[in-house]
């Protein structure tokens, strides 16, 4: 959604890219595919098997195929981008679905409408469905205050805590500063620990006035929906309610899933200005971690099937899944951020004299995607990326979107640069460390011990176990890079490090040391020295 990154926004990443991967060759061929469901009027419709029925959308959409292909090609060709995947449905039926490029660059095997990828942030979509499921089952309302199902859940300001209720979580407006604590999620922190933390979060906006984009709650509306229906969690109520009912066998929520698929993407970005495939797919992308802020892998064939439950507004070849009624509230705005933009549960939604564009964007480390659904015109769009979100799969839509308005073709990429990667912060000169060392506590990370080992000075989170390298950047300034070991190799690889900026300062009439770690969004947490 332009000008409104509280709503467009991806599960937003670390990222600082200081590690080395290993090159592999760009992609030189951006339209390689394999092309299982065609339309009247596709390159590849001669192949199709059996007819196909022309109604009004598919012809729509078979005049505008070509041009399409030729623009994903173009926009792949620019951007390096290793594969794509795209899906256009109606209601009725998945119009259109093919793959484009490889999956994974300097090997031959094609993306095809079946290929796997992480849609991120797209998962939010779905959480607000199987809320919506929940509310139809009478046992949940939009409005019922969380902190009636979930004890665990507390805000900074007591009144809030007794209001907060999922319609308010799925529509990012409770308050909490944006990207709130999404480093406790990546570094491992258990979800009692990130909500120990909320509990102390700053709270920035007024409440239900404004959107902030924040993932750190969406695991408890997805705890509380499972409970209210009798599902073990939410990974089994989105498999049980949403995936077998839609036949959406190439979709799951775990990272073992992902890499155990045959057919998946492998995850990319570009380092050091060359485009890289990552060594690894973080298993904080899954159910204990971002859960379903953003969780879910797909195929584009899988993903067809979900626009049409959501152009169907709950039903699908003749099943009702959701009610009509709940469904709609998915898609109403709850807050707006421009007379023409606002926050609905699990989407943002753009209004047009064309009609309204219904839509989220999704970005993990390494994938990028989007969906949008144009109600007034009964057609739904996706677009799938091995590549790190940069906004491409949102402009790809736009771009459908406008030709099936009858608006002029838009390169929404024409200004694109990618920036080029931030340099390691220099090495200052090295200060005394000894009076650094010694264990400190933190409200939000917990425990926490600075020691110096092999010459350098080293913080260990005790909470999750993680280690990180403390790099002098200033007086009493230094870069806290995590170091690649144990399962925490997988945030190195994925280019979450350095995670904080840390400043230390004397306490009080030159008391115990304290210090304030910042990590790349600007949320802070601080810590002071223990007596002792």
């Amino acid at each position: 959604m332009p000008h409104s990154p509280a709503l467009r926004h991806p599960l937003k990443s670390l990222r600082r890219a200081t590690a080395v991967l290993a090159l592999f060759a760009t992609v030189t061929t951006a339209a390689q595919s394999a092309t299982p469901l065609v339309l009247p009027g596709s390159p590849a419709a001669q192949a199709a098997p059996g007819p196909t029925e022309k109604s009004g959308t598919a012809r729509t959409v078979a005049r505008l195929v070509p041009a399409m292909e030729r623009y994903v090609a173009n926009l792949m060709r620019r951007e390096e981008i290793p594969g794509m995947a795209v899906v256009i449905a109606d209601r009725d039926r998945v119009l259109y679905a093919r793959g484009f490029g490889v999956r994974e660059a300097g090997k031959s095997d094609p993306v095809t409408a079946r290929t796997v990828f992480q849609i991120g942030s797209v998962t939010k979509g779905f959480l607000a469905t199987t809320a919506a499921i929940a509310v139809d089952s009478g046992k949940l309302a939009w409005d019922t205050p969380l902190v009636q199902r979930y004890p665990g859940f507390a805000l900074k300001d007591p009144w809030l805590t007794q209001q907060v209720s999922a319609a308010d979580v799925l529509s990012h407006s409770v308050g909490l500063q944006s990207y709130v604590h999404d480093d406790m999620i990546f570094l491992g922190y258990p979800l009692a620990d990130r909500l120990r933390a909320a509990a102390q979060a700053p709270l920035t906006a007024p409440f239900r006035q404004r959107p902030q984009y924040v993932n750190l709650l969406h695991p408890v509306v997805g705890a509380v929906a499972a409970q209210a229906i009798g599902e073990a969690d939410w990974d089994a109520l989105v498999a049980r309610r949403i995936f077998g009912p839609l036949n959406m066998s190439d979709s799951s929520t775990t990272r073992e899933a992902l890499l155990a698929a045959a057919n998946h993407a492998s995850p990319h970005q570009h380092l050091d200005g060359k485009l890289q495939v990552v060594a690894s797919v973080g298993s904080y992308w899954s159910s204990l971690g971002v859960g379903p802020a953003g969780s879910i892998n797909s195929s584009a064939r899988d993903m067809g099937q979900w626009l049409r439950l959501q152009l169907g507004r709950g039903a699908i070849d003749g099943q009702r899944i959701v009610s009509q009624a709940n469904m709609d509230e998915t898609w109403r705005p709850r807050t707006m951020v421009s007379p023409t933009a606002g926050g609905a549960l699990g989407w943002g939604v753009m209004f047009a004299p064309q009609g309204r564009r219904i839509t989220h964007e999704g970005g993990t480390a390494s994938y990028g995607a989007n969906a949008m659904i144009l109600p007034e015109a009964g057609i739904g769009i996706a677009v799938l990326s091995n590549h790190q979100q940069e906004g491409l799969p949102f402009a790809l839509s736009q771009w459908v979107a406008d030709r099936i308005a009858g608006l002029p073709a838009k390169d929404y990429r024409a200004g694109f640069r990618r920036s080029d990667t931030a340099a390691a912060p220099a090495a200052a000169e090295a200060v005394n460390s000894a009076p650094l060392e010694g264990r400190y506590l933190s409200g939000t990370l917990g425990p926490i011990t600075i020691t110096r080992q092999q010459g350098q000075l080293v913080m260990r989170l005790e909470i999750p176990g993680a280690r990180l390298r403390l790099v002098p950047t200033g007086a009493l300034g230094f870069s806290a890079e995590v170091m690649a070991e144990g399962r925490f190799r997988e945030l190195v690889d994925e280019g979450f490090s350095p995670i904080y900026q840390l400043q230390f300062e004397p306490g009080p009439e030159g008391g115990g040391y304290r210090a304030t770690a910042v990590n790349p969004q600007g949320i802070q947490h601080t810590f002071v020295k223990a007596p002792g």
